[in-house]
């Protein structure tokens, strides 16, 4: 490689993540590895003036554990000083995350995933784009239609449009005298949206994660529930399971993935219950230490590979 490409990852702390577990410390670790050099922007460092994308960024070193990273010296940059940019910021998707895919449509250089597409796919409203894969699915606000819903199904799965790992999902079932109360809290009493899905009984066998590049997948890894637990989130405690697509699953994800990569949804994790798409992880999906780990396959460094060919 010619020259040392430089790549903003806009993300949480760096002082917040789980390295055994994170997938952003994966990419730059791999990235590292082959040539690319980081800087890390959080929220605060990101901003828009004048029509330009900017951040206050700080240099970043992939070191040996326990420190793992080592930030150097903020400095002071337009976007456009960036190779590329990775959007790695965890949810909530609030406002602040708005405003943020905002500053970053400023960027003159290649933004993944690209902040327009992230606007328009809420990771869990998306799959009401394929219902054709997904199980049934309704976002409302309202009280009424999500009872009726839990009604003709039998039970159900409510979460919130906005949050990650397993945070605020419950499970919703006819005659449970919490059923009313438990839609009043996910809806703050008929003012917010909730996404509801049919609920899969066969999530007891994991909930598989797909990783996806253009596309194409990269990576997968099954998560096991714990005993008596509904959700199958690795930040819930769910156990990682190494996994293989069936046909059903990968028609699934050869269908899904390009259209998505098409709206600049380049990397995604797609969650799969009983061969059903029940969310789209657009934000920042994690799973590639896992799969790593399992399989001795680096998804991270795969998509490395192919976005320095591309960008470097």
């Amino acid at each position: 490689m010619a020259s040392r490409p430089l790549i903003g990852v806009v993300m949480d702390p760096p002082s917040t993540l789980h390295y055994e577990k994170d997938s952003t410390y994966a990419l730059m670790e791999q990235g590292t590895l082959l040539g690319a050099r980081f800087e890390v922007i959080t929220l605060d460092g990101l901003y828009g003036r004048a029509g330009h994308g900017r951040a206050l960024a700080h240099p970043v070193a992939v070191v040996e554990p326990p420190a793992h990273l080592r930030l150097g010296e903020a400095v002071e940059r337009p976007l456009s000083d960036y190779a590329c940019v990775l959007m790695r910021k965890d949810p909530p998707f609030d406002l602040d995350y708005l405003c943020a895919t905002y500053c970053l449509s400023l960027a003159p250089c290649p933004v993944i995933n690209d902040p327009g597409a992230l606007r328009d796919a809420n990771e869990k409203m998306v799959t009401l784009r394929f219902p054709e894969w997904s199980p049934e699915t309704l976002a409302t606000a309202a009280m009424a239609r999500i009872l009726a819903f839990v009604e003709e199904f039998g039970a159900a799965v409510i979460k919130p449009p906005d949050a990650m790992g397993g945070r605020g999902v419950f499970l919703l079932r006819p005659g449970d005298p919490n059923l009313r109360g438990l839609v009043e809290e996910a809806t703050g009493h008929g003012r917010h949206y909730a996404v509801v899905q049919r609920y899969l009984p066969e999530v007891v066998a994991g909930d598989k994660r797909v990783l996806l590049w253009d596309g194409e997948v990269v990576g997968a890894v099954n998560r096991l529930p714990p005993p008596g637990e509904l959700r199958a989130n690795l930040a819930a405690g769910a156990w990682p399971q190494a996994t293989e697509l069936s046909a059903r699953e990968t028609a699934l994800c050869a269908d899904v993935g390009p259209r998505l990569a098409a709206e600049g949804l380049r990397l995604v994790g797609l969650d799969l219950i009983g061969e059903h798409l029940t969310e789209v992880n657009v934000t920042s999906p994690t799973g590639m230490r896992e799969v790593e780990r399992l399989t001795g396959i680096s998804p991270a460094r795969q998509i490395m590979e192919r976005l320095l060919a591309e960008v470097g």
